[in-house]
């Protein structure tokens, strides 16, 4: 099955479905009022069951849609006037992604957004962040040991953007059969931000990966967040708002992290290593943090104010609302499991 609608000028699509029950729908509408829309659409399905949702508005929009494998799920809405870009690879079965694009006539430019979800091989090659990813590694390089084959199995993703010069990547790879080997939430509102979430990049061959889960949260101007987790029983939120910088490396069992920078100037850099770390970090203005641990049963609990606060002020810990899909609107029977954030944190 298959539907695609287009009205406009200088929109394409092309669809080619290989399998039994896939379902794609594709929708492309023009510009108006003298604007020429350049939207374009490329979904390729190989397997049984998959579906695809691709709904671009007004020019310059692009998406990319590769799904190779069983009842994987995508998602992709980009609306407005700018330079959206798209593209979702998945490699593997009953993988969800939703990414969502918004640029306004003020301010729109250039947002770019990339799910990859298994194929680890090309995930250099299709990285738009690789910058930001070998900046983050280099804290604490996650690389090493034997890198297993391509292919991932439960994973999901959703990215919103909302702005200009926004750029997101989520790639996560897993052996195959790994249960909910990510998780990742990427939501950013503003100007010039980056966000990289990378779960177990370079994980040694039969290492089991378990229960990675991560939320970015960029609201403001010239933010950059990264982190990339490597093992099994990962949580991770980073939350910014200002002119802030955060970037995290976790590698190894049990970790946790929460990081939070309020209002500008602040600077994070935080990398553990081991069994059983924990770093819980808040800054509000004008700070600048670097932490490192390696070992065993480490806890890092670092709280810095700014220059105007009360030594007794404290950012409050609270825990980010469950990690629910967003819905995917003309789209039935999609099996997405529902993502509860797990306990963190709760001595803060």
């Amino acid at each position: 099955m298959s539907y695609v609608a287009q009205t406009g000028s200088g929109s394409a699509a092309d669809v080619l479905q290989s399998g039994d029950r896939n379902y794609s729908d594709v929708q492309q509408t023009g510009g108006g009022a003298a604007i020429n829309a350049n939207n374009n659409a490329d979904v390729d399905q190989d397997g049984t069951l998959n579906k695809s949702f691709v709904n671009q508005t007004n020019r310059d929009n692009g998406s990319v849609v590769d799904q190779f494998g069983n009842r994987n799920k995508s998602h992709v809405v980009q609306s407005g006037i700018g330079a959206n870009e798209g593209m979702v690879v998945q490699n593997g079965n009953r993988n969800y992604v939703s990414q969502s694009q918004v640029n306004g006539v003020s301010g729109s430019d250039a947002n770019e957004a990339l799910v990859n979800q298994g194929d680890r091989t090309n995930a250099q090659g299709l990285s738009n962040n690789l910058g930001l990813f070998v900046e983050t590694d280099a804290i604490l390089t996650t690389q090493g040991g034997g890198v297993p084959a391509d292919g991932t199995n439960d994973n999901v993703a959703f990215q919103i953007q909302d702005g200009s010069g926004n750029s997101a990547e989520s790639q996560q790879f897993s052996a195959l059969n790994a249960p909910f080997a990510g998780y990742s939430k990427q939501m950013q509102t503003g100007n010039d931000n980056q966000a990289l979430v990378v779960q177990n990049a370079f994980e040694e061959t039969g290492t089991p990966n378990t229960n990675n889960a991560a939320l970015q949260v960029q609201t403001g101007n010239d933010n950059i967040a990264g982190l990339v987790q490597s093992g099994s029983g990962h949580d991770a939120w980073m939350l910014q708002d200002g002119d802030d910088k955060a970037l995290a490396v976790q590698s190894g069992v049990r970790n946790d992290l929460v990081t939070k920078q309020y209002e500008g100037a602040n600077y994070m850099e935080i990398g553990q290593q081991g069994f059983e770390n924990a770093v819980y970090a808040a800054q509000r203005g004008g700070q600048s943090f670097i932490g490192d641990q390696s070992g065993t049963h480490n806890v890092m609990e670092v709280l810095q104010v700014g220059p105007a606060g009360n030594l007794l002020e404290t950012i409050d810990c609270d825990i980010p609302a469950e990690m629910l899909p967003n819905p995917l609107p003309t789209m039935q029977n999609l099996e997405i499991p529902d993502i509860t954030a797990p306990g963190l944190c709760a001595d803060c």
